[in-house]
């Protein structure tokens, strides 16, 4: 490693930087999402991947609908892995 380099490892950049990305998009749907409350908004997420962002943002529940697009593949392992947590933490995965 080049002398300076804030991080022991490229993992180590990696996970801190999307923690660092996470919650600055989070934040940013948070605050967009507060001003619009109880208007009946929609939320379109583009390139949603793996992510739970529909589910665990704050203002998100006031939320008429939101759209996730992304690759099929993607929405295949999405799906698969929901209902394996749903299953495991007992509730509905619908």
């Amino acid at each position: 490693m080049s002398r300076g380099w804030p991080f022991g490892l490229w993992k180590d950049y990696l996970v801190t930087w999307m923690a660092i990305r996470t919650r600055a998009i989070d934040d940013a749907i948070n605050a967009l999402a507060a001003q619009y409350r109880g208007t009946g908004f929609q939320m379109v997420n583009l390139g949603a991947g793996l992510g739970t962002r529909a589910y665990r943002l704050e203002h998100l529940p006031d939320c008429r609908a939101v759209y996730e697009i992304d690759q099929a593949v993607v929405y295949d392992v999405k799906g698969r892995s929901m209902e394996r947590a749903a299953r495991h933490f007992g509730v509905s995965s619908g």
